[in-house]
């Protein structure tokens, strides 16, 4: 995919305060890295179309821990990894219309990707231009 490239270290002291980020394994421990967004469904597949792009969301690793957590919001900066599959089972899903959906737009992040997403999105995912800030500010007035 076109805007695929390596993920970024997330550093805590950079994030708002007063807010804390929880990592978490499937057995226990004290990170959430297994998460296998990447890794496709070999037995089917599910195309989302998001304007004119059109994203495999079939990620049956990922999905699981998403239905597990069913977090209040997911955050991520590469929307065909972080964000398509949380949209779309906000979507179709009852339970995953509360969920807030953030993508960190960076300045890296393809013209041709931003334009797609954000004709498509209609008001169900939050750019944040300013990082995990914007994302911390958002929820702080939202309290």
């Amino acid at each position: 995919m076109a805007e695929a490239r390596p993920a970024r270290r997330a550093r805590p002291e950079r994030f708002a305060r007063g807010f804390r980020l929880r990592f978490t394994r499937a057995g226990g421990g004290a990170n959430r890295g297994d998460a296998r967004k990447f890794a496709f469904d070999p037995a089917g597949s599910e195309i989302a179309a998001y304007g004119a792009l059109r994203i495999e969301t079939r990620r049956p690793q990922y999905e699981a821990i998403l239905r597990e957590e069913l977090p209040d919001a997911v955050v991520g900066d590469v929307f065909s990894l972080d964000l398509s599959l949380s949209l779309a089972l906000k979507r179709r899903e009852p339970a995953w219309r509360h969920v807030r959906l953030f993508w960190i737009v960076r300045d890296d992040t393809p013209l041709r990707i931003r334009r797609e997403v954000e004709r498509a999105m209609g008001g169900e995912m939050e750019c944040a231009e300013t990082g995990f800030a914007g994302v911390a500010a958002a929820l702080l007035a939202s309290r």
